[in-house]
């Protein structure tokens, strides 16, 4: 007789629309780091004529200049499309309840926004991202710098880049609002372990278990106790047939020299007499006939 074990049970936890919803912010997140690197490189031969027009009049510095502009540029993409990489990964993560996952996210969201807000607000306040500090007699000065940046730049290059900006810091904070509330704790936290899993042994709709629950020592199957198959399990039905065929003797009684209880060494010796109980006392002796 063949038995099927059940298959395992899916694991409980559903997730919830908390957690869900952080790891498409993180995908739109990503998208952001994609985007903002590939505008970054589509201006920067753009970025190094501004720099060169703006350190025309300062030949030691311009080709230093220009060159750590290149390079910033092609880093900062790098970088871009790394953390975009990163978040995806979170993304995935999280929506599998991995609470690592979820601790990085707090930390790498946390620095995200720190650069998303400061990207924005240098953004709008207008400030040159060359030549930044206080105007010498040695480098030109930041707003000569800033004129011809914005002289080479596209005209939708300001604009762009902040909206961008925008929607990746929305994204990121938000995301890493919603993996801290109450539903995303409870999707995080690990199973007890003494708890039973819906669909495995222990849990009171798990079939074969009468009543619920598994028997001490493992796991049965369905029917175990009433399968004649098993020693001690169930009670063999009677052989099928009459005399001479396996069946019972006619009458119901026992075959000759069966004693009624069907035990062979409970038959009484030959002439019908029990044996002699060796511990009572002795016979006495034959007497003479005469």
């Amino acid at each position: 007789m063949s038995y099927t074990v059940p298959p395992a049970a899916a694991d409980p936890r559903q997730r919830p629309g908390t957690v869900t919803a952080a790891s498409y912010l993180l995908y739109i997140a990503a998208a952001v780091q994609v985007i903002s690197a590939l505008v970054a490189l589509s201006t920067m031969s753009a970025q190094r004529r501004a720099v060169d027009n703006a350190y025309a009049d300062f030949p030691d510095l311009k080709d230093t200049v220009s060159n750590l502009t290149v390079g910033a540029i092609v880093v900062g993409a790098v970088v871009g499309l790394l953390l975009a990489a990163g978040f995806v990964t979170l993304g995935v993560l999280n929506g599998r309840g991995k609470n690592v996952a979820r601790i990085i996210t707090w930390v790498i969201g946390g620095l995200a926004v720190c650069c998303f807000g400061g990207g924005i607000a240098l953004g709008a306040t207008g400030a040159s991202n060359f030549g930044g500090g206080a105007s010498t007699t040695n480098a030109p000065k930041p707003e000569d710098v800033q004129k011809a940046v914005n002289a080479e730049l596209p005209s939708w290059y300001t604009g762009v880049t902040t909206l961008l900006g925008l929607i990746g810091l929305i994204a990121v904070l938000g995301a890493i609002v919603l993996l801290l509330l109450p539903p995303s704790n409870a999707f995080f936290r690990k199973p007890d372990p003494g708890l039973a899993i819906p669909g495995y042994p222990g849990d009171p709709a798990y079939p074969g278990y009468p009543g619920g629950g598994a028997p001490s020592g493992g796991p049965a199957y369905p029917n175990y106790p009433a399968d004649p198959g098993y020693p001690g399990g169930g009670t063999a039905a009677p052989p099928a047939g009459g005399p001479g065929e396996g069946g019972p003797a006619s009458g119901g009684l026992p075959p000759a020299g069966m004693p009624p209880g069907g035990d062979p060494a409970a038959q009484p010796p030959s002439g019908g007499l029990p044996p002699a109980d060796p511990s009572g006392p002795p016979a006495p002796p034959d007497r003479p006939t005469g």
